[in-house]
């Protein structure tokens, strides 16, 4: 073998050597490089939803008309809180507004309904509902016969866990009121009013609901402030003081 060929293999074989430390020292420095970025949770695929990364490892599930039902499965109610409503009722040639003050804890809920008439107040505990006007007796008082949302003018927006899937027309993550929600939009009922409603993601209460009958609105609500915890105050109190449930 002649020296021409020795340096050919020679200078070959150095290359090789120099490329392959240059990429043991790539692939090294690689993993041990720090990008700040957690991996994600092991996604869900038996829910059949579309998840996106994140930063700081959060997996966000898409919401879509396939999707939504179960998204809102899984929105919780804080157990205590107080907030403030803005409702307002359409109708051809006129409209009636309301503010509406809820305090709900553990046990009971009261609601104060404010409208240019009167001012008429809901006290809900157990299995009995005490109703009163401008803070004075008397007082009202039987069986529990409708929910909450209904004493507040709410869309109960789990209800649209019951509507079929070909009414619900649209659905997504939007910004509403300051708050990030789930939006969802159905028609709903036997006189097939479609509904658009914002569920804040936070605190998983409506923060803003639309309805409408044909292309007229005929009912809004907006939140006004809330805050999750217990209510301060005596409100759970009856107009004469007394607390029900409470010796």
């Amino acid at each position: 073998m002649n020296s021409k060929r020795l340096l050919l293999i020679s200078a070959a074989a150095v290359a090789v050597i120099i490329a392959a430390i240059a990429l043991i020292m790539i692939i090294t420095g690689a993993s041990g490089r720090d990008h700040g970025v957690k991996l994600p949770e092991e996604r869900d695929p038996a829910a059949g939803m579309q998840q996106e990364e994140e930063p700081a490892g959060l997996v966000r599930v898409e919401v879509s008309t396939d999707t939504v039902k179960s998204v809102v499965r899984t929105l919780r109610r804080p157990e205590e809180y107080s907030r403030e409503l803005s409702v307002t009722s359409f109708w051809h040639g006129g409209s009636s507004q309301y503010r509406i003050e809820s305090f709900v804890s553990k046990d009971a809920s009261r609601i104060n309904i404010y409208s240019e008439y009167d001012a008429k107040s809901v006290l809900l505990t157990g299995d009995t509902t005490y109703i009163w006007y401008g803070g004075e007796p008397p007082v009202y008082s039987g069986s529990a016969s409708a929910a909450e949302d209904e004493y507040q003018m709410l869309v109960t927006y789990e209800d649209i866990l019951s509507v079929p899937d070909e009414d619900i027309r649209d659905a997504g993550y939007t910004r509403y009121n300051d708050a990030d929600c789930v939006f969802a939009e159905y028609v709903s009922g036997q006189l097939g009013y479609v509904t658009k409603c914002y569920i804040s993601t936070e605190t998983g209460l409506a923060v803003g609901a639309e309805k409408y009958d044909g292309d007229m609105l005929i009912y809004s609500m907006n939140e006004v402030s809330c805050a999750v915890g217990a209510p301060s105050g005596n409100v759970f109190a009856l107009p004469d003081g007394t607390v029900p449930g409470r010796q």
